[in-house]
């Protein structure tokens, strides 16, 4: 089989992933729609499969049961939970022994049990182009040794089962008996504990009370003296308002003088700024003009400032030809002091 499917897992492995296939079968939401067209020619969404993985089962005499977690599968599919021996099924029974029972009848069932051949049961994956098979189990009817075999492993099961559960139901007793004596020996202490809050209770509001008349004369009192203080202390506050209000009358006459005399100095003091922005205007006038002359001094002072430079350079053009004339005045003199000796010398020798 491993070789015929081309299956990827060993024979010790094979029993769980078996049943990890088989609950991925099971956990699908939504029940299975046949892969067929709707009526119209077209594919409907309700006519599209809505399971990624199924389990199929087919035997002699109904054919086409499929494993599904939906309780409102159609009428055509059911949940079979199988039990089978032999070669081909043995290795299945763990899987198939989890799917659910939903839609199994009577008929059906009898079918099962009086099939002559053997029975097959197939993961196939669901998607909107076709049907593929991912494994395909051949499941041999099972024999009465077997069934009884397996009968009398549950049986037994059950009884430890049922053992243990009364082993469990007897402690669950005692410890109930328990709570129960609990309960009752705290609703003693509760109705004992109610009593003497009440007690309390009533004890709390007479104290209370006499607490509260005392308090109610006492401040009463209280309020006597705070009235009879605040009367005193409001004639003191009269008093005192009219001796403060005859003071900012006073107070008042005095800044209304003060303030005629700073209006009448107010008054002199715009005078005496008009005529200073009078005076002001004409000073700038005149600086103006004072500014205007400044500037023909200016032109004028720049003007003989040429001049000056002029002369300078004149003068020292002058200074040159005066030394150059002396140089020349002093070279005539030798020459002429020369001349003067060669007479004197020609005369001597005359």
């Amino acid at each position: 089989m491993r070789t015929e499917q081309r299956l990827l897992i060993d024979f010790q492995t094979f029993p769980t992933k078996f049943v990890e296939l088989l609950e991925e079968c099971c956990l699908s939401s939504s029940p299975i729609h046949p892969p067929y067209p709707s009526p119209g020619g077209v594919p409907s969404p309700a006519c599209l499969p809505a399971q990624r993985l199924a389990a199929i089962f087919t035997c002699e005499g109904f054919s086409g049961a499929c494993c599904s977690s939906s309780s409102s599968s159609s009428a055509s599919t059911g949940g079979i939970k199988s039990s089978s021996g032999g070669s081909g099924g043995g290795a299945g029974c763990a899987g198939a022994a989890s799917i659910a029972v939903d839609c199994c009848s009577t008929g059906k069932m009898a079918a099962v049990a009086s099939a002559s051949s053997d029975a097959c049961l197939t993961l196939v994956e669901m998607n909107l182009f076709k049907e593929l098979t991912h494994l395909s189990l051949r499941l041999r009817k099972a024999s009465d040794d077997t069934l009884k075999l397996h009968l009398a492993k549950q049986l037994a099961g059950l009884q430890i089962f049922g053992a243990k559960k009364m082993r469990e139901l007897a402690i669950l007793e005692a410890q109930c008996a328990q709570l129960h004596h609990t309960a009752n020996s705290l609703s003693q202490a509760l109705e004992a504990t109610q009593v003497e809050a009440t007690r309390a209770l009533e004890s709390l509001r007479e104290k209370q009370r006499r607490e509260m008349e005392d308090t109610s004369k006492a401040h009463a009192k209280e309020m006597a003296e705070v009235m009879k203080r605040s009367e005193e202390k409001q004639e003191g506050l009269e008093e005192k308002f009219k001796e403060e209000s005859q003071l900012l009358q006073q107070r008042a006459q005095l800044a209304e003088q003060q303030l005629l005399l700073e209006k009448g100095r107010s008054t002199a003091i715009e005078e005496e700024l008009t005529q200073l922005r009078s005076q002001y205007e004409e000073m700038r006038a005149q600086v103006g003009q004072a500014v205007g002359r400044c500037g023909e001094v200016e032109d004028r002072e720049k003007q003989e400032r040429e001049g000056r430079s002029l002369l300078a350079q004149q003068v020292e053009e002058l200074k040159t030809q005066v030394t150059e004339m002396k140089t020349t005045e002093t070279a005539h003199q030798t020459l002429l002091k020369e001349r003067e000796n060669l007479l004197t010398e020609l005369q001597e020798q005359k």
